[in-house]
């Protein structure tokens, strides 16, 4: 299961977007040292890259100094979708003729953390206020306890900590609201940018890169295992000759032994090319 840093260069700014608009909605309610920890310019641009610290990667070498060693992680991304069978996603996706959907059982039951690989899954939020109302929760938060930090120094620091990790983690699953029709569930590979230079990755942890159609722009990905037995049915394409189609992946499946794995044709009626 291949997941990849993302070619869309804006898509994980969407939570940046409305974390702007929510400050905004709440900037009566806060005062003006805050509000200027939450528009921080610096801090801001940090959010939107793909190397990100986690909490659940705590920051502490060997001496236990948790200031010395911050580590550095990278995000890489796999998108599935609720539906498996939407008109959508065959247009977008599907190559002519070309095209099935794979369904599983239990995507989590595919896929596991260890103490190198984190993977986190969730569904996409795209509407607006249901994003706004998410991170309005965060502000409130940070509201309560700003107040109650003595030292200036020590606010700003324990803000911006708060305000990236959370942000980090909301960022992965929030999307414009004009891809709403994908019904995106996500699941995020975060992995330290150590593990990946000194090659700590086990040896079924395949790594490479895609060029990019029509560039030399190459993005890095990492293709995970998962157990083939969570298959529970593949649907073909619209387009295609589905007898054709299916019998090939009915050879295919047996050679694999998934002979519990049901192939159906596309419910969506389609014009022919």
């Amino acid at each position: 299961m291949i997941f990849i840093f993302l070619n869309d260069t804006i898509e994980f700014e969407e939570a940046v977007r409305i974390l702007r608009i929510a400050v905004e909605r709440n900037k009566s309610s806060m005062d003006k040292e805050l509000y200027a920890i939450l528009t921080d310019k610096e801090v801001l641009s940090e959010i939107k890259s793909y190397s990100q610290r986690y909490t659940f990667y705590p920051p502490i070498n060997k001496n236990r100094d948790i200031d010395s060693v911050k580590l550095v992680c990278n995000v890489y991304t796999c998108s599935f979708s609720i539906d498996g069978d939407l008109l959508p996603m065959w247009n977008y996706y599907a190559q002519g003729t070309d095209g099935i959907s794979i369904n599983f059982t239990d995507l989590k039951d595919c896929m596991e953390s260890n103490e190198k690989i984190k993977i986190v899954m969730g569904k996409v939020w795209y509407i607006e206020d249901d994003k706004i109302q998410c991170i309005d929760a965060l502000l409130k938060d940070i509201l309560a306890f700003f107040s109650e930090i003595p030292d200036k120094k020590c606010r700003e620091e324990v803000v911006q900590e708060v305000l990236i990790s959370t942000i980090n983690n909301m960022r992965v699953f929030m999307k414009h609201e004009k891809y709403k029709t994908e019904e995106e569930y996500r699941a995020a590979l975060i992995v330290p940018q150590e593990i990946i230079d000194n090659n700590e990755l086990s040896d079924d942890y395949k790594q490479g890169d895609f060029k990019k159609e029509n560039t030399d722009t190459k993005i890095p990905y990492i293709d995970v295992p998962f157990d083939l037995e969570n298959i529970s049915n593949i649907i073909v394409n619209p387009y295609g000759d589905f007898d054709s189609i299916k019998a090939g992946l009915a050879d295919y499946l047996q050679k694999q032994n998934l002979n519990h794995v049901k192939i159906w044709k596309s419910n969506i009626p389609m014009r022919k090319y």
